[in-house]
C-alpha cells in the first residue's frame, strides 16, 4: 500500500504490477484518494473513507480514462462531505499481516532483495501461520521476542534466530516507512549473541591434508569446484553461477555480474585457478554456459555439501565450512604481507570494517618483521 504524491504523469505512466493482480497507490496530497492499477495497466480512482456509522467505505470515482487527476481530487472532495462528517484517512492499522505480506511486502523485497525467497519461505512457513490473520498494529513487541527466544528453545543457532528475527524487523520498518503503523514494535529487540562468528584458518599441514583428500575424491566436478574457492576466495554462489562468458581468459579476470554488495565485482585469476578453468573447459558440457556443469543433467550445481562433506571428513577436517575457505583466502593474504585494502579488493567487501577483522593476522605479521630487525641488531653486535 504505497504512497505517493499522484502526478498526472504517475497516473499516464504507471510502475509495472509485475505479477500482482493490482497495487493501490494513495495519494499524499488528497486524504483518502486512491489510485488502483491492474496489472493490464489499466488504472482506477478510488476515494476509501469512513461513514457516518464508523464503517470504511471505498467508493469508485472512475477510470483514468475518464476524468483527469485534478477531477478524481475535485470529485473526492466532494463525495467526502457528502459521505463523512470530517475528513479521516483511512485504518490502515486494520490491515492483517498476511494481506499486508500479499500486496505490499513481497511485490516490493522481490524488485529490491536479492534474498527474498528467503523471505516468502520464512513467512509461509514460519510467521504468518501464527500472526497471520492478525492485525497489522496489534502484534506486539512481547509477541516478536517470544517468536525469537522460540528458535533458541527449539535448538536452532544463534545466527538462526537473529536472521529471522532480522527479517520481521525489516517487514515492519516498511510498514512503518510507508505510514501503515505509527511504531515498530520490533525496534529494541535484542539479537542472540553469536559464539560461532570466529573464523576458521587451514594451518600448512591442515592444508596438505585437504589437499591430498581433494585429488583422491572421485566426485568428477565438486574437487574442482573446491580448489577454485580455495584460489579465488569466492563466495560459493559466486563459483557455482559462474559462466564463461564471465571470464577472460587472455586476461585473467572473471567478472561477477551481481556481486553480494549488488555490484559488478572483477576477481584477478591466478595460474592455479587458470588451471582449473582450463581443465573444466577441455571437458566443457555441450550447450552449457555454465564453468562448473553437472556432467548427469547438464545444469549448473545448486550445492556441493555432501563431496564437500566427503572430503573434509577424510582430511580430518570437520569443523571446517565450505565458507571458511574464503576466510581462509584472506588470512592467507595478509600473512604474506598483503594490505587490508587489497584484501577488501580481493574479496568484494563493500565496508571495509568487514575486512578489518582479519587486521590481527596483519599484527602477527609484523611482529615477525620487528624480530628480524632485533635480531639482526643483536647478531651485529655480537660480531663486534
Amino acid at each position: 500500500m504505497p504512497k505517493v504524491k499522484l502526478s498526472q504523469n504517475f497516473v499516464n505512466n504507471p510502475p509495472s504490477t509485475s505479477k500482482r493482480r493490482k497495487t493501490d497507490y494513495y495519494d499524499t496530497l488528497q486524504p483518502g484518494l486512491i489510485l488502483e492499477v491492474r496489472v493490464n495497466g489499466r488504472g482506477t480512482y478510488y476515494l476509501r473513507c469512513r461513514q457516518h456509522d464508523g464503517k470504511t467505505k471505498q467508493i469508485k470515482l472512475g477510470a483514468v480514462q475518464e476524468i483527469s487527476l485534478a477531477e478524481a481530487r475535485s470529485k473526492a472532495t466532494e463525495v467526502r462531505q457528502h459521505h463523512t462528517t470530517q475528513d479521516e484517512t483511512p485504518a490502515t492499522n486494520q490491515i492483517t499481516l498476511s494481506s499486508f505480506v500479499y500486496e505490499n511486502y513481497l511485490p516490493y523485497v522481490k524488485l529490491h532483495k536479492r534474498s527474498w525467497e528467503f523471505d516468502e519461505k520464512t513467512l509461509v512457513k514460519k510467521i504468518l501461520p501464527q500472526w497471520g490473520n492478525r492485525e497489522l498494529g496489534s502484534i506486539t513487541r512481547a509477541d516478536i521476542v517470544e517468536y525469537h527466544n522460540n528458535f533458541a528453545r527449539q535448538g536452532y543457532k544463534p545466527g538462526t534466530a537473529n536472521r529471522h528475527l532480522a527479517l520481521v524487523k525489516h517487514l515492519f520498518n516498511l510498514a512503518c516507512k510507508w505510514d501503515i503503523i505509527e511504531k515498530n514494535p520490533a525496534k529494541g529487540v535484542t539479537p542472540f549473541a553469536n559464539p560461532n562468528t570466529k573464523e576458521r584458518y587451514l594451518s600448512t599441514t591442515e592444508t596438505s591434508r585437504l589437499l591430498l583428500a581433494i585429488q583422491q575424491s572421485p566426485a568428477p566436478v565438486s574437487p574442482d569446484i573446491i580448489l577454485f574457492l580455495l584460489y579465488t576466495g569466492a563466495r560459493r554462489s559466486e563459483a557455482l553461477k559462474a559462466k564463461w562468458q564471465d571470464m577472460d581468459l587472455e586476461r585473467c579476470i572473471w567478472t561477477v555480474p551481481l556481486s553480494k554488495s549488488g555490484k559488478p565485482r572483477y576477481i584477478p585469476l591466478s595460474q592455479a585457478a587458470m588451471e582449473i578453468l582450463r581443465k573444466r573447459l577441455a571437458s566443457r558440457y555441450p550447450g552449457s554456459d555454465y564453468v562448473f556443469t553437472n556432467p548427469g543433467t547438464g545444469t549448473r550445481f545448486k550445492h556441493i555439501y555432501n563431496a564437500w562433506h566427503s572430503i573434509r571428513t577424510q582430511a580430518d577436517l570437520q569443523d571446517v565450512r565450505l565458507h571458511d575457505l574464503r576466510h581462509n583466502f584472506a588470512s592467507m593474504l595478509v600473512n604474506q604481507g598483503r594490505s587490508l585494502y587489497e584484501v577488501q579488493k580481493l574479496l568484494g567487501h563493500a565496508d571495509s570494517k568487514t575486512t578489518q577483522r582479519y587486521a590481527h593476522l596483519s599484527q602477527e605479521s609484523l611482529m615477525e618483521a620487528a624480530n628480524l630487525v632485533g635480531e639482526s641488531i643483536r647478531a651485529g653486535q655480537a660480531a663486534a
